[in-house]
């Protein structure tokens, strides 16, 4: 019987949503990837009371309320070590509540069901790239909506362990989850060519160039998948790239590193390094000009996973 079990779970990257507004259209259908840094962990022991300690504490047992009173938990002490950093573009919520979730329904003896659970806590109504990215890891396409249906795994791709990211996190953070609500409850009427141009990047160019291990061409469609999802979102975000994410995309660019874009909300934009580039010395290089946490990622093909 488990007595005390440690989660550690992926940051992901998110490449973009394909209709963000259209209602009379396939709603969201987004792409992205679980990557290995930053990376929440959390502990949970089982013959104690209910509790929660760590950052962030307060937040998750409010928002753990529904699955708590759903299955009537009332056992795991919850200590949450370590987790990613908030409102930057890096899928932070979600990964802490599942693995929280995760941690008190196996102690607890309960069967763990990403479906089940993200319903109960509302995770994954406009992207499901967050909880595919928890539970399966590697290079995630979502289903999108149709009607009320919750988003579903469209697609799951090992993505090339050779093929590494920078990530900059600069200063700011991107929108709430309040703010990003009322923005996809907001009546924008884009061109259904921005629709049809963001599909063609991301299964014409961006996909199959993945599948055949073409980072050139992976490279190129995801940066023109994020001119076309910048546009669609330029109202809210003050342009095809927030405010501090432009900044740090112009200098990517300008130093050559290819595949650059924005993840989600930002502020956090990442570049691809191939295979044989000296990694370090492009953090360093990027280090010397921008104000931020520059990290070299690697894909996370694996998940959240519990550790021994």
């Amino acid at each position: 019987m488990v007595e005390e079990i440690i989660i550690s779970s992926p940051a992901r990257l998110h490449f973009g949503i394909i209709n963000p507004f259209r209602k009379d259209l396939r709603l969201y259908l987004g792409a992205g990837l679980a990557v290995n840094r930053p990376r929440v962990e959390i502990v949970v022991r089982k013959n104690r009371e209910l509790s929660f300690r760590g950052p962030r504490s307060e937040e998750v047992w409010m928002k753990l309320r529904p699955l708590i009173e759903k299955y009537g938990l009332r056992k795991g002490e919850v200590e949450i070590r370590k987790t990613i950093p908030k409102h930057v573009g890096l899928g932070s919520t979600t990964q802490l509540l599942l693995s929280v979730a995760k941690g008190l329904l196996t102690v607890n003896n309960i069967f763990f069901d990403i479906e089940e659970v993200s319903s109960i806590l509302g995770i994954g109504r406009v992207s499901g790239v967050g909880k595919y990215a928890f539970q399966y890891g590697g290079f995630i396409v979502d289903s999108g909506v149709k009607g009320k249906d919750s988003t579903k795994l469209y697609l799951r791709l090992r993505f090339p362990e050779n093929w590494r990211f920078i990530v900059v996190i600069p200063e700011g953070r991107g929108l709430s989850e309040e703010e990003e609500n009322r923005v996809f409850a907001a009546d924008e009427d884009i061109p259904e060519s921005l629709i049809h141009e963001a599909s063609y990047h991301l299964f014409v160019e961006i996909i199959p160039s993945l599948i055949e291990e073409d980072i050139e061409g992976f490279s190129t469609g995801l940066e023109k998948l994020q001119l076309i999802v910048g546009k669609m979102f330029s109202r809210y975000q003050g342009g095809v790239f927030s405010k501090n994410s432009q900044i740090i995309v112009d200098v990517l660019k300008k130093l050559g590193v290819k595949g650059v874009g924005q993840s989600s909300w930002g502020p956090a934009v990442y570049g691809v390094i191939p295979p044989g580039e000296n990694a370090e010395e492009v953090k360093t290089r990027v280090s010397r000009i921008v104000n931020g946490d520059v990290l070299i990622v690697n894909p996370d093909n694996q998940g959240a996973i519990m550790v021994d």
